[in-house]
This record gives structure tokens, sequence and C-alpha cells, in this order.
């Protein structure tokens, strides 16, 4: 089942068995149609990675669309979406040299070390041709945890329609927060108030709060005692009364709901 916008047509697929990959495919599709697709996954000793990421203008920090994306040595390549976003599977572990090519923009070569079995994110800043600068990448590594959730597949679409807040374990390093009231009050649009809120018979869905530590509910607990932020890989924050991604219909509360997930 392919979950997407609803002015999607297309959708970008590939096959996973424990820590590999099969290479990607493109899947033309329209509201209820089903789609059926052969997906081999190759036998190997060191199991691919995959390169997931972003292409924009270094200047505008605009999304650039239909930028060619390709390591060396791979027959083809993939082009950016019309938010910039672009997925690469089967990618041989080890350094692999990244192509970006896009007409009005210098072209970008630069080298990525892949992790085996992990994903590794890609933000790559092109610059216009002939601007004398130099473009922009930046790369960061999955938790392997993580993407097993869903999480960072629910950060791409949340990002892109606007669900939902997500905070990564970079971000917590960079910012470092003390306690978990101080990382949700200062880091997110939850109002902190309701921190201490617990849901009752009479409280609005917007002024309650539902709390998950790796799928248990623990909104009863203090705050402060779930969890230190140094043991924490993601958090998501959902608020009342967005509806809540498919995959997490099962933390449905009618309130508030943060999911807290550990390393």
């Amino acid at each position: 089942m392919i979950c997407a916008p609803r002015d999607a047509r297309k959708a970008t697929v590939w096959g996973q068995v424990g820590s590999g990959s099969s290479e990607q495919a493109v899947v033309a599709f329209g509201p209820g149609e089903t789609r059926e697709i052969a997906l081999r996954v190759p036998a190997q000793t060191t199991s691919p990675g995959r390169l997931m990421g972003r292409v924009f203008d270094a200047q505008t920090k605009d999304a650039i669309t239909t930028a060619a994306v390709t390591v060396a040595g791979r027959p083809a390549a993939v082009e950016s979406d019309r938010w910039g976003r672009f997925i690469l599977t089967g990618v041989p572990a080890g350094p692999n040299e990244l192509q970006v090519r896009r007409l009005g923009y210098a072209p970008l070569s630069h080298t990525i070390n892949v992790k085996p079995g992990l994903a590794t994110e890609v933000e790559i800043g092109l610059v216009p041709d002939p601007v004398e600068m130099e473009p922009l990448v930046a790369t960061t590594t999955w938790s392997p945890r993580l993407e097993a959730r869903g999480f960072y597949e629910r950060r791409y679409w949340g990002e892109m329609l606007g669900i939902g807040e997500f905070i990564t374990r970079d971000y917590l390093e960079r910012w470092q927060p003390y306690h978990i009231s101080q990382l949700l009050s200062n880091h997110t649009r939850l109002r902190p108030r309701l921190l201490s809120a617990r849901r009752g018979p009479r409280v609005r869905a917007a002024d309650c709060l539902t709390i998950y530590l790796d799928s248990m509910n623990v909104s009863n607990l203090p705050i402060n005692t779930i969890a230190v932020p140094s043991e924490v890989a993601g958090v998501e924050v959902y608020r009342a009364p967005v509806s809540l991604p498919t995959g997490l219909m099962r933390f449905h509360s009618g309130c508030n709901l943060v999911l807290i997930w550990t390393k």
C-alpha cells in the first residue's frame, strides 16, 4: 500500500529484505488503482546502502526539480521531484562519487561514503552557473532503528504536507537540552502548560497530551522521569486535531501526541 498526497500520480518504490535492497522503480498510479511490480533483491556479501536527499539552490534555498542525480558507474540517473527530493537505492557500500546535473547550474561531483545496509541523507546546494561559489553538500546517516519504525518516511511526508514536527538525533546533539520538558517546551510548538496536562472527561483535545516512549504509553509518569535527552534518537509531535499518518492510528487518543524513540 502506498500513502501519498492526493495529487500524486507516481511513486518511487524498491524492495527491502533485511539490510539489502533492490534497484528502484517508478510506478504510475491513480486513486484506488492497483499495480503489481517485481522487485529483485540480489544476494550480496556486502549489503548496499541508500542515498536519500534534497537538491536546492545554494543562493535562494528553493527546491530544484528535475536535477539528474546518480553515482559513478550506475547505468541511469534519477530526477529530483518538485520538492527537490530524490532516492537512490542499491548503492554499493563504501566511497561513491555522487554526481548531480541540472541545466543552469554548475555540475557537482562529491564523494559520499555509503554505509552497508543504511540510508544516508544528503543535502545538495547547487550553484547557478556561472556564479563563483562552492556547492553545498551535507550528509547524515540514518538510525536503522528509527528507519525500521517508519520515522524517516513519516518525516519525509510530514515536512512536505505540514503534518507533525520531527526532531532528530543531530538536532538534539546540537542543542543539548537538559531534560524532556525543556526539549518539548523550547524546541516544539507545544504550549508549555500542556507538559503537565492530563486527559480527563472535561479536558478539550487541544488541551491534553499523550506521550509514548518506544510504543509504551507513559502519559501518567512525571515527564522528566520518562527518559533523558541523551538516550533519545528521535521525537515526533502531532498536535490535535491533526489526522495521524496511517501507521500511527494505534496511538490515536484525540489528544496532542508525542512519540519519543530511544537509541
